[in-house]
């Protein structure tokens, strides 16, 4: 299996920058589908992050998958 391996600082930013879209987006009324797929992105990328500090932890102890 093929995994591959993020830089959760970048993830972070991605994310933050997620949510201030959303919250930009939620202050302007926009449509509920449009909020709901920036919900879905959100939730994919604190998964993304969480394997992505997952992997940072792993290799800072020496682990070899």
């Amino acid at each position: 299996m093929y995994r591959r391996y993020e830089d959760p600082y970048k993830i972070q930013s991605m994310l933050d920058e997620a949510r201030e879209e959303y919250a930009r987006e939620l202050a302007n009324g926009t449509d509920i589908d449009d909020l709901v797929d920036l919900v879905i992105w959100i939730g994919e990328l604190e998964e993304r992050l969480n394997f992505a500090w997952q992997d940072d932890e792993a290799e800072a102890f020496g682990y070899d998958y």
